[in-house]
């Protein structure tokens, strides 16, 4: 297993870590902020894990190690820690519902878009679009952690909407490049 392979594989261990710690901080609303050790820990873990992200790309290309393992693992892990974030935050913090289906409805999607390609002998490596929707919904979940209160509230739903957006824009492009992706191989000869 390269190094890259490792970060990730660590990178998805820390979910569940991030799941318990959330619900032993327990709910955190406007006139009860959850001040719970607990909550800074999950914050801190959720943000090692976010981090990770650009290591094991990093690790990847620079000791040539990209591999086709790491191409569907690393998205994975990326959708794994988003989703359960989200599903945490709309039980324990009072995130919108609407937005987490949303967004964990076009991780899905596009999920399932990837195990068809690679079925089919193809990538369909992250869009810059989908590297900048995931680049906004890792501060979204972390102001999310905060206790909403003041100026975070305000920051915590104007970024919700732009993620949200950005989030519908890549699962589109994705459903563009489906067409062509999807189409059989000339390359591959039948048996």
């Amino acid at each position: 297993m390269s190094w890259a392979n490792f970060v990730t594989m660590v990178r998805i261990l820390l979910i569940p870590v991030f799941v318990v710690l959330m619900f032993v901080a327990g709910p955190s609303l406007p006139e009860e902020p959850a001040v719970h050790a607990a909550s800074y820990f999950a914050f801190i873990v959720f943000s090692v894990a976010a981090m990770s992200d650009s290591l094991d790309g990093y690790l990847a290309r620079r000791f040539n190690r990209v591999t086709r393992l790491g191409q569907f693992l690393d998205p994975l892990a990326d959708k794994l820690l988003i989703g359960a974030a989200l599903v945490t935050l709309v039980m324990l913090r009072g995130f919108p519902a609407w937005a987490a289906i949303v967004i964990v409805t076009r991780e899905v999607a596009v999920s399932v878009l990837r195990s068809m390609a690679l079925r089919r002998g193809r990538d369909l490596p992250a869009s810059r679009t989908g590297k900048i929707k995931t680049a906004l919904q890792i501060p979204t979940v972390m102001l999310w952690l905060l206790p909403r209160a003041g100026w975070i509230s305000i920051a915590q739903d104007l970024s919700v909407i732009v993620a949200v957006i950005l989030t519908l824009l890549s699962g589109i492009q994705y459903f563009m490049r489906t067409r062509e992706l999807l189409r059989p191989r000339d390359d591959v000869t039948a048996i």
